[in-house]
């Protein structure tokens, strides 16, 4: 699926409206644990529905279980048979969850934990390695790190017969396809930790001279991130990438004798850009959303371990958002969805919890009124809008289902009064401004319409609709439209 990204000129030039304000958007963090059943939790990934996964001691024992965070709390998930362990790492939109499966054997004063693939679907534990034809691969699979809407599932192996590190490969309908390496002899690992549903995936490998480089494997070939011109270091690693092909993860910018890297975003060109710390001398970036919204953790000038969220060419401290009095200390933020919803881990009453912050904003996205049907078995394109509508902040208008590469136009208006355009299809927006936009052709997949407010926004509510014309027939159709509303 391909999405065009356009950037928008400001839907609030309305000179007319004199009540103006200024809102610094803050968060509340909840506990994921609803129940009190874990003793200690980390959430790693947030779902589309809000759901998160990651992983939890139950209370009562000291193994650490794969753990699904959903409305009513923290369920552990079962693992393989014969083992007594997990972490969740990724779960897809139809719910399907992948991670690692453990078994951990003492022998004498020895702890060996052997690790196994393993995606539950419907709760049930399933083996990667079972759905693996034959003779696909050599490898032994011990981890699956990530999973798309397609199935396909990233895990790591090992070359039993060869003296180099972890392999990274894609396992699709039973056939495994093998990412290789940055290096081209001793030592080739690669550790891949996201694949999107376009297929790309992120994740760190070894380059010819053994430094550790991000990379991003394009569905065709392994790219390294690692661009010396720009990192002066040896290291980078990459640990998410949103729609747009921009990669999140951190790399040693400065370079020096010790490692010591900073939060990173690569741009889709490959470009990297140093986000800088909350003072200290390290941190990371764990997550991006399509807004480029990135969150991460970062040491403190006291050495304290943070969460954070960057946004604007700014990171800010999450701590410095939320209520001094919650009793949270966030100290990782993990990931971030299109709503702007964090997750990641903090302390809480004296342990370590998993948390999700929501994001506290004034405006709101509604949509309301009827869609102009398209034409023959076309499905009715959908406008979506993302982000908090306040000053400040960046916000998209989305555009789903349309037909390619068809002529549209998008209308603001400041009321919902209607007028006929053609029967079944209704302009709802009147009256109409002066802000009336032509849409570039959209590829299969749609449109992405993002625009950063001005710090200071008028309180009113705007109404925004697009409308399409299939020139074979004449016939207009469009979604139903938006109501915004700034504050």
């Amino acid at each position: 699926m391909h999405f065009v990204r356009r950037s928008l000129v400001a839907l609030i030039a309305l000179s007319c409206v004199a009540d103006v304000a200024f809102t610094q958007s803050g968060f509340v963090p909840e506990d994921l644990d609803r129940t009190g059943a874990l003793a200690g939790a980390q959430a790693l990934r947030i779902g589309a529905d809000g759901s998160s996964v990651g992983l939890g001691i139950p209370t009562g024992t000291n193994q650490t279980h794969a753990i699904v965070f959903g409305s009513a709390g923290a369920h552990a998930l079962s693992p393989l048979p014969g083992d007594d362990g997990g972490v969740a790492n990724d779960r897809n939109a139809a719910g399907i969850v992948v991670g690692t499966s453990t078994d951990q054997v003492n022998i004498g004063p020895l702890v060996i934990q052997f690790e196994h693939p393993v995606m539950w679907t419907g709760g049930v534990p399933v083996d990667v390695r079972s759905l693996v034809q034959p003779g696909a691969t050599t490898l032994d699979l011990r981890n699956a790190t990530s999973i798309n809407t397609s199935g396909q599932i990233v895990c790591l192996g090992l070359d039993q017969t060869a003296f180099d590190g972890n392999h990274t490969v894609i396992v699709d309908g039973g056939f495994v396809t093998d990412l290789g390496s940055l290096a081209i002899s001793f030592h080739s690992e690669t550790v891949g930790v996201r694949i999107d549903d376009v297929g790309r995936v992120v994740g760190y490998s070894f380059d010819p001279f053994g430094k550790q480089h991000a990379f991003l494997w394009d569905t065709t070939q392994m790219i390294d991130l690692h661009t010396s011109s720009q990192i002066q270091g040896a290291s980078s690693q990459a640990f998410d990438l949103n729609r747009f092909g921009e990669v999140a993860g951190s790399a040693d910018h400065a370079g020096g004798l010790f490692d010591k890297q900073t939060a990173t975003i690569w741009n889709a060109s490959g470009g990297g850009l140093d986000l800088g710390t909350l003072g200290g001398d390290q941190s990371v970036a764990y997550g991006i959303n399509d807004l480029g919204v990135a969150c991460g953790f970062s040491f403190t000038t006291l050495g304290e371990a943070r969460a954070f969220v960057w946004k604007n060419g700014a990171m800010i401290d999450m701590n410095k958002m939320i209520d001094p009095n919650s009793g949270w200390v966030l100290v990782s933020a993990r990931d971030i969805d299109e709503s702007g919803r964090i997750v990641g881990d903090g302390e809480f009453m004296g342990s370590t919890r998993a948390f999700v912050a929501l994001p506290q904003c004034d405006g709101s996205y509604t949509v309301y009124g009827s869609g102009c049907p398209a034409p023959g078995s076309a499905p009715t394109p959908l406008l979506l809008g993302w982000g908090c509508p306040s000053g400040g902040e960046p916000i998209a208008l989305e555009l789903t289902q349309t037909i390619p590469f068809t002529p549209g136009l998008l209308v603001v208006g400041t009321g919902n009064a209607t007028a006929v355009v053609q029967p079944g299809c209704l302009v709802q927006t009147l009256p109409l401004t002066s802000l009336v936009f032509a849409l570039p052709a959209a590829p299969p997949g749609g449109l992405y319409l993002p625009l950063t407010l001005p710090p200071v926004v008028p309180t009113v509510d705007l109404y925004v609709q697009t409308l399409f014309l299939f020139t074979p027939t004449n016939h207009v159709f469009g979604p139903k439209p938006l109501k915004i509303h700034l504050q």
